[in-house]
């Protein structure tokens, strides 16, 4: 099937279902480049991004549609776009903030391995800069 894109709104996603037999169908909005709506046949809703980055697909996953709103899931595809635009993996940005608040809120990352983690994270460790490329 070709891919669509839809004027995503509130009504419209509610609406937007699985195609039958598949594990999961993404609508693509026609406002915000690289933002989709995974729906799955449950009825599970899911804001996503998806682009080209460093010559691979890149997905990740924004948040559901009953924690995001529709203008926070495309503010947040756009700021995605961005930071793949300037060549910056949304991924590593993500862990590099996990580590930051691991290192705030240490008694809520209380594992050893943890800990020893967002240290080595935060002395800019290249062993774990491996660690969470092959893990993404």
């Amino acid at each position: 099937m070709a891919t669509k894109h839809i004027g995503f709104t509130a009504n419209k996603i509610k609406d937007l279902a699985c195609e039958s037999g598949k594990s999961q169908t993404i609508h693509w909005d026609s406002k915000t480049p690289s933002l989709g709506l995974r729906v799955t046949p449950t009825g599970n809703r899911a804001y996503i991004f998806q682009t080209w980055f460093n010559g691979t697909n890149l997905r990740l996953t924004i948040g559901d549609i009953e924690i995001w709103t529709l203008g926070a899931a495309q503010a947040e595809a756009r700021r995605l776009k961005v930071l793949t635009d300037q060549g910056i993996d949304p991924r590593e940005e993500r862990a590099k903030a996990e580590a930051l608040n691991a290192q705030a809120y240490p008694d809520d990352y209380a594992t050893p391995a943890i800990k020893d983690a967002v240290t080595r994270l935060i002395s800019g460790s290249k062993e774990l800069d491996a660690l969470v490329k092959k893990k993404s």
